[in-house]
């Protein structure tokens, strides 16, 4: 976004940046909560409340679907995303085409296509447009108790056995049975399955985050920091341990001054130490058990990968076959998005052309068969185009770009965008609003474009206590 549109966003939104908590819910809001809701209960409902798998694919489309809503049910002030951002134009034109893509097995594979490749990226440009209608900071009562909620279920369920009824999964009949890390099972909390709390996993770590940007104190940051990294290993998922440590380091590393960070260990680290020696010591240490634990058979599910040779094998799965021309038959346009997309094969089939591929687990070699090097190059803009539109710390950006490209997918793993986007939004919206907050504060009145163009603290570290102040770009 150019600086003059940023600008114009800024001034448009100051009103309601400001605005106290007496004012009502935007259409974004609401929407935003019910996305929330959705991804976090939805999982729920299917696997403890509904057996019948059809309402239960209802509510994976509804959740699907909902950032399209939110865009068609949008505020009278909103703006729509395609004049300053191209490339979502160009998205969106590439996905209709794929609907009609030669190779393609059904119209209705190009459909659910656009849905999955586009719905993730149109919310998160739309918000960039419009984040005055986006009230993130009224939304942390109900984060926190998302978070204490899915905390306590994955203890609960770390220790139950495999059979419970709170280990269950939503199709059982799909799965051969309940996943096992070490001597208990790999925890899966409201979710269908395992991968919706391995995406849980990157949204606590953002809302860890989160909490220091609001502003509460520093402790229970930490300890939102530790139950996070806890529930990570309980996952018993390598990726999410790996990217909620990297990110946390750098996280803290970036948003933090040297006096600052001494502070924060003053006033956080250290008490919560001592919080868990006086555990330890009056034998209440259930908890800290079952973190040991947690990590015990992590450690030991890392050692046994390793030793069959998986954990290097992972990073290349499938990339062989692309370079085999006589299957790969369409290297440009792919063979028609959502043409791997497991409900889209149940429902209407897969090509001859997919076929020949057999199973491919690794979504980045998925795009490039499915959209073709176009798809593959569209990716690496929209990656770019939003890494640059975040009010994040430069270090932080280059991290989540990689980190989109190939380390965690979004478009077959509806639990992974869903998550990521809201993370990605409410932190940004969190800075945001500091920032205008802190220019009213400094210069006793709302801030104009000279103000942000001028003011020098914009280049101040992001951290608790102060508030978040960072240039875009």
């Amino acid at each position: 976004m150019s600086g003059s549109s940023q600008i114009t966003q800024i001034n448009a939104g100051t009103d309601r940046a400001s605005a106290g908590s007496s004012e009502k819910f935007t259409s974004e809001t609401k929407l935003f909560i019910a996305l929330l809701l959705v991804t976090v209960f939805g999982g729920a409902i299917r696997k403890w409340v509904i057996a019948d798998n059809s309402i239960g694919n209802l509510v994976l489309l509804l959740q699907m679907i909902l950032p399209f809503l939110l865009v068609l049910f949008r505020s009278p002030r909103a703006v729509l995303p395609f004049n300053n951002y191209r490339v979502l134009a160009f998205l969106f034109i590439y996905l209709v085409f794929q609907v009609i893509n030669p190779y393609q097995q059904t119209f209705f594979h190009g459909m659910v296509g656009v849905v999955i490749y586009g719905g993730f990226w149109l919310l998160l440009f739309y918000y960039f447009q419009n984040r005055q209608l986006f009230q993130m900071d009224r939304l942390f009562p109900l984060i926190l108790m998302v978070l204490a909620m899915e905390t306590v279920l994955g203890f609960i369920q770390y220790v139950l056995p495999p059979g419970h009824f709170l280990n269950r999964y939503a199709n059982e009949e799909a799965v051969s049975n309940i996943a096992i890390i070490g001597d208990a099972v790999r925890i899966s909390g409201t979710f269908s399955y395992i991968s919706g709390l391995t995406a849980f996993v990157m949204f606590y770590n953002l809302m860890a985050w989160g909490i220091m940007l609001k502003g509460y104190k520093p402790w229970i940051a930490v300890i939102a920091l530790l139950f996070g990294l806890i529930l990570a290993f309980m996952s018993g998922s390598r990726s999410a341990v790996f990217l909620y440590v990297g990110i946390t380091g750098v996280m803290i590393l970036r948003s933090f001054s040297p006096v600052q960070l001494f502070r924060f260990a003053l006033y956080s680290i250290i008490p919560v130490a001592i919080a868990v020696m006086l555990l330890i010591a009056t034998g209440r240490n259930q908890v800290i058990d079952r973190a040991l634990q947690a990590t015990n058979n992590f450690v030991e599910r890392m050692v046994t990968l390793q030793e069959r040779g998986e954990q290097s094998k992972r990073l290349t799965w499938g990339l062989y076959k692309l370079n085999d021309s006589e299957r790969f038959v369409s290297p440009w346009i792919g063979l028609g998005t959502a043409a791997t997309y497991q409900g889209t094969t149940i429902l209407f089939g897969k090509s001859r052309e997919v076929q020949r591929f057999g199973f491919i687990e690794s979504e980045f070699v998925q795009i490039i068969l499915e959209g073709g090097i176009i798809m593959f190059i569209l990716r690496i803009v929209l990656i770019f185009s939003m890494v640059k539109a975040l009010l994040y710390p430069k270090i932080l950006k280059v991290l989540m770009f990689f980190v989109l490209l190939y380390a965690f997918p979004t478009v077959f793993n509806v639990h992974n965008a869903s998550f990521m986007m809201m993370g990605l939004m409410i932190t940004d919206n969190l800075i945001w609003r500091n920032r205008i907050a802190a220019l009213e504060g400094r210069n006793g009145h709302k801030p104009t474009a000279a103000d942000a163009a001028t003011e020098e603290s914009m280049t101040q570290h992001l951290g608790y206590p102060q508030v978040v102040f960072h240039r875009q770009g």
